[in-house]
């Protein structure tokens, strides 16, 4: 599959997933925490146009051993869309979180575990950089970046909640920056918490 055609059917699912989070008027909002970043490799630092870059942040890191602290969807001209669905042994996620700041997506199998080959997307319009997709496939952990913690285990993940941290090695850009190595890849990274997602 090429890069458009991945860039397509990605941003497809994630529009589905926006698609199901529609809930009625008793439910509660989906509410989401997200610290997201693009910044050099170091297994190849020139391959990136960026320093440390912030792409979006959303809701505040918590206290030791906390939850940190969400912000609903609606709130300060936030969007949240997301679902957290059961898949065999582990759940399918699609989680999306904008202002008119920058964004942060990701979609893709996770278990107690974690999991791998995800699929992410970071932008930050105001900041000029534009929107990095992975290729390579992101990896989920459950070991805060932002507080070094390891996320307590019966927090971690379950139906229509997440709380996990992401590493998208190689996102490129989809906007054509180049550096003299080609078009411009970053590693992407962020600690994330999405709750009150479509369950089913």
């Amino acid at each position: 599959m090429n890069i458009r055609s991945f860039r397509t059917a990605a941003f497809a699912g994630l529009a589905i997933a926006g698609g199901v989070t529609a809930c009625s008027k008793d439910d509660p909002p989906p509410v989401a925490y997200v610290s997201a970043y693009l910044q050099p490799s170091d297994d190849n630092p020139t391959a990136c146009n960026l320093s440390r870059q912030p792409i979006l942040k959303v809701g505040d890191t918590g206290a030791a051993n906390d939850p940190p602290t969400t912000e609903a969807d609606g709130q300060s001209g936030l969007s949240v869309q997301c679902s957290v669905v059961p898949n065999g042994s582990g759940f399918h996620i699609r989680l999306s979180a904008r202002t008119g700041t920058g964004s942060f997506a990701l979609s893709g199998n996770v278990d107690a575990n974690g999991g791998t080959g995800l699929f992410g997307s970071f932008l930050n319009p105001t900041a000029g950089v534009g929107t990095y997709q992975s290729q390579k496939g992101c990896s989920v952990t459950f070991k805060s970046a932002e507080s070094g913690m390891d996320i307590p285990e019966g927090q971690r993940l379950s139906a229509g909640s997440i709380w996990a941290h992401v590493e998208c090695p190689d996102a490129e850009s989809q906007t054509g920056v180049q550096t003299d190595n080609g078009v411009a890849t970053c590693d992407g990274t962020a600690d994330f918490l999405f709750q009150n997602c479509t369950s089913e």
